[in-house]
């Protein structure tokens, strides 16, 4: 894996921030940390917010969405990542293409894939269908 470019950590850290206003008391929001997915399936996403509050490692009946920021790693995210959280039945998974300067909410999996895909770019903004109240502008996450 190559290192973390800097732009990278920006984006992680202020969706971090925003996520952990979101989400109040009653769940966890996991950075960079595994979910398991199988018995030998723990990807790390970017982001994870998680049912329950101080929670551990995580399988997927407990996590709510997932966010992944993808620079160099993209093509992996969109084309690996996304459909295994699809197939574990995590209900949404956002993927903020730093190259593209996008955001993507997938949503509604069925069989390894998510039926749902809304675009953003800079000036529009997205809603979370898990989390109500979580509304992201894409203009203050991606520079």
């Amino acid at each position: 894996m190559s290192p973390i470019k800097e732009l990278h950590v920006l984006v992680v850290n202020r969706l971090g921030y925003r996520l952990y206003r979101a989400v109040g008391d009653d769940l966890t929001v996991s950075v960079q940390n595994p979910i398991r997915l199988g018995e030998h399936d723990e990807p790390l996403p970017d982001l994870a917010v998680l049912r329950g509050a101080d929670r551990g490692l995580a399988d997927a009946a407990d996590v709510l969405l997932v966010m992944e920021v993808a620079d160099s790693s993209r093509d992996y995210d969109r084309n690996r990542k996304l459909p295994r959280y699809a197939a574990a039945g995590i209900p949404e998974s956002w993927l903020f293409d730093l190259v593209a300067g996008i955001a993507e909410r997938h949503t509604d999996p069925h069989d390894g894939l998510y039926r749902r895909v809304a675009l953003a770019r800079r000036g529009e903004s997205l809603e979370s269908t898990v989390l109500p109240g979580l509304t992201i502008n894409v203009g203050d996450i991606l520079p």
